[in-house]
């Protein structure tokens, strides 16, 4: 099993199945409450980002694929440690690949331009990962914090991020797969 296998079905546990709650824009297809359809969200695969899916009869298969694709593979997690990588992608699933990684710019102390580019990889590859670690779960709670719906989902949004914080420092026994990033990735 590799990274990827294990953070995917780590998240499938902190997502869970089928969800049509009203006050949740992400349910609804315009990503605001009460705009477009309710169709729902199933597995952290919400109806705001993929309006046109058929979440209610999502497959666990389909949301892997969607996992991988559009959030492991879109902030190259590849290529970084689990300690990280993790995390980063939990972010993703939770508020978008390009949120995750202003995150992780911001607490590397580098140029936050949301994309996972060779300049972020390189200042990541030589940062002290639990100092990195530490300012990101801080980054992601402090937004979280200023969410309108805070008081209706700050405790699980917190007791997701201790355990998150909690699995970076359990590694698979894959992590030491991690790939060297090529010299041109992205930006």
């Amino acid at each position: 099993m590799t990274n990827v296998d294990y953070a995917i079905r780590a998240v499938f546990g902190s997502e869970g199945g089928y969800s049509t709650d009203p006050q949740d824009k992400g349910n609804w297809t315009g990503g605001s409450i009460g705009v477009g359809q309710l169709k729902g969200t199933k597995y952290g695969i919400s109806a705001a980002s993929y309006p046109t899916l058929d979440i209610k009869h999502l497959t666990l298969a389909q949301a892997d694929s969607i996992y991988r694709r559009n959030y492991w593979n879109k902030d190259q997690c590849d290529f970084i440690p689990w300690k990280l990588s993790y995390p980063i992608f939990d972010s993703a699933v939770l508020d978008g690949p390009g949120t995750a990684v202003i995150f992780l710019q911001k607490a590397l102390g580098v140029k936050v331009d949301g994309c996972m580019g060779p300049a972020t990889l390189a200042v990541l590859q030589h940062s002290d990962q639990d100092q990195v670690l530490s300012k990101f779960m801080a980054n992601e709670l402090a937004y979280r914090m200023k969410d309108k719906k805070w008081k209706r989902y700050g405790h699980g949004w917190t007791i997701r991020a201790n355990r998150v914080a909690a699995g970076a420092y359990h590694p698979p026994p894959t992590d030491k797969n991690v790939k060297t990033p090529p010299a041109q990735l992205g930006r």
